[in-house]
């Protein structure tokens, strides 16, 4: 981990977890613009490259908000290659308290998407799992929570093969954004439940 000042940058075999920049607006707005993206994370399609820049500026800037970069030679067999060194997603923390989501002070919720092309390549969880141990590493968290909207049935998977357990499900949840209402099932680990799990690892990160 690299920790400079506000800035912290972390690391797995294959990937480069660091802050996003402006210059950082095509890649996401080629990834985010994908509705299969954006209507699972709980947001709205992006529009335009500008609207992309200004989620990096309005939200994507702020700490504890990750760019998930491939490191050189991870996608080549994949035939990917050309995206290495660029996002291909985002991975968060967003800290406690959250009283409209019932999450408390000393906890937080783990927020991630990856774009399509990247599915099913373990990426998504190889960043996930770092970013809950740096969370309960540098922070000290009691515990983390992530959730998934109804039917999103990958993102469950991974909470499932990360460790969270299911918690509770809120019914009638009011997306602003979709400005829908959605059933949302919330999933926690707690320190305890980390610690045994990196007993259990065989991955060093």
């Amino acid at each position: 981990m690299i920790d400079s000042g506000e800035k912290v940058i972390l690391e797995t075999d294959r990937l480069i977890l660091r802050p996003w920049i402006e210059e950082d607006a095509p890649s996401l707005y080629s990834l985010a613009s994908d509705p299969r993206i954006g209507f699972n994370a709980g947001w709205l399609p992006h529009q335009s490259l500008s609207y992309s820049l200004t989620i990096i500026r309005m939200i994507y800037s702020k700490k504890n908000n990750f760019a998930i970069v491939p490191k050189k030679g991870t996608l080549a067999k994949y035939n990917l290659d050309a995206l290495e060194n660029t996002p291909i997603g985002n991975i968060s923390l967003t800290l406690g308290p959250i009283k409209s989501r019932g999450i408390k002070e000393n906890e937080a919720e783990l927020g991630y998407w990856i774009g399509v092309p990247f599915w099913g390549k373990g990426l998504a969880k190889e960043a996930a799992w770092k970013v809950i141990c740096y969370g309960f590493c540098n922070h000290q968290f009691a515990q983390l929570w992530c959730c998934y909207a109804d039917g999103n049935e990958r993102s469950k998977q991974l909470m499932t093969s990360l460790g969270f357990e299911w918690n509770h499900t809120v019914r009638e949840s009011y997306n602003a954004m979709l400005k829908k209402h959605q059933t949302e099932h919330f999933n926690k680990m707690s320190l305890y439940e980390f610690i045994n799990l990196l007993q259990k690892s065989d991955t060093d990160y």
